[in-house]
């Protein structure tokens, strides 16, 4: 299954931007075609992409930590590069939330890494949640997860959450 960008897209999200309205990609997609869609209509403006994910230590324990990648262009898509890793500490979140804030790298996520940050009581999984507004794709997330995004988003925000996209209607 392909489904293809639209070619308004790029378009739509620069016009977005222009006027000063944040956009995130909440997608069920996998995280490197999430990311890859992302870079290709400018939702992200930067090559540089900070995605916090679970890794399996040297014991089989699932850790979080950042995988900074750079994107690159080439014929027939993209590409990513891994540039280096950092257990997610609170020191890490500030770091990459800097660098988000600079212009310096997009910040990404999966569905899984919600469910953690959604039900945890640490004050850095917490602070990740509190500025989940800086999330620039999560990706892998079921329709329960995209649900709490929205929840989380609008009280964070204050402000109205839009959201479109592609739905398939089952008639009855």
């Amino acid at each position: 299954f392909h489904a293809s960008i639209r070619p308004s897209s790029r378009r739509v999200i620069d016009e977005l931007n222009t006027a000063g309205i944040r956009s995130i990609m909440l997608t069920g997609d996998a995280i490197d075609a999430a990311i890859t869609v992302a870079s290709t209509v400018s939702l992200i403006q930067t090559r540089k992409v900070a995605i916090l994910e679970f890794v399996r230590d040297e014991n089989g324990n699932e850790q979080l930590q950042w995988n900074f990648v750079e994107m690159s262009s080439k014929k027939g898509g993209a590409s990513r590069r891994s540039t280096g890793t950092k257990p997610f500490t609170s020191s890490s979140l500030q770091a990459v939330l800097k660098r988000e804030m600079d212009g310096k790298c997009a910040i990404a996520c999966t569905g899984s890494v919600l469910d953690v940050m959604l039900t945890s009581t640490s004050k850095v999984h917490q602070n990740f949640m509190d500025n989940l507004f800086r999330v620039s794709v999560i990706a892998r997330a079921t329709p329960k997860q995209k649900k709490a995004v929205i929840s989380c988003l609008r009280r964070q925000c204050g402000r109205s959450v839009m959201m479109c996209g592609t739905f398939l209607l089952r008639s009855l």
